[in-house]
């Protein structure tokens, strides 16, 4: 089991994944040191739910996980440190509504269907083990905004560093279902009001050459 767990967490990644967001999950590759507890995500994709035309609404090039290997045969699993490097992400605004929006709302009712807050299943039938990450980065990534009103055009703005302490921790463990809510909620929240800004400097600046 040891041996495949690369092949087994990009299973997970790619089937997990879609199913919660309801677009297109995909992963090129995991590095996996079971010594150390640390791995490598590398080339991570995820498409567009339906109605948006981009070709995708995230990807990056690799994610480093730092476990605490001593948690790993108990009921928590402590995550020391999770980092983003360098996410290439689209916010498609169009027919009055955005991607990242979109999305958030269906990992919301994945995590809801998966047992957090008061869904159908409770923690016990999403496995038994739960999760603390002590710390999520989120650094040197950029945001393409695309909408109608821009014609084909793209505008380019940096995304500040997002990072997030503890998830998990106030509850003494989370599901993986609540981790994925909330982690993708405060991203979505960072991506949007990055997306929105930019939109509104194309609004006037459009307004302007008018």
């Amino acid at each position: 089991m040891f041996l495949n767990a690369g092949d087994l967490i990009k299973q997970v990644v790619e089937e997990v994944g879609s199913k919660a967001t309801k677009t297109k999950v995909t992963l090129n590759k995991v590095d996996l040191s079971i010594q150390t507890g640390e791995a490598a995500l590398k080339g991570f994709r995820m498409g567009n739910p339906a109605g948006f035309k981009t070709d995708k609404a995230m990807s990056f090039g690799a994610v480093s996980v730092k476990i605490d290997t001593d948690s790993v045969t108990k009921d928590v699993i402590v995550i020391k440190e999770v980092v983003i490097s360098a996410p290439n992400i689209t916010y498609e605004y169009a027919d009055g509504k955005a991607n990242f929006d979109v999305i958030q709302k269906n990992v919301e009712a994945f995590a809801k269907e998966m047992g957090a807050g008061g869904g159908k299943k409770d923690a016990k039938d999403e496995g038994g083990k739960k999760l603390i990450i002590n710390n999520l980065y989120v650094r040197d990534g950029k945001v393409a905004i695309s909408a109608g009103l821009l014609a084909g055009k793209k505008i380019t703005v940096p995304l500040p560093t997002i990072h997030l302490k503890d998830i998990g921790k106030k509850e003494k463990g989370a599901t993986a279902g609540e981790v994925a809510s909330q982690v993708m909620e405060s991203i979505s929240s960072k991506i949007a009001g990055v997306g929105k800004a930019g939109m509104d400097t194309a609004v006037k600046a459009l307004k302007g050459a008018a």
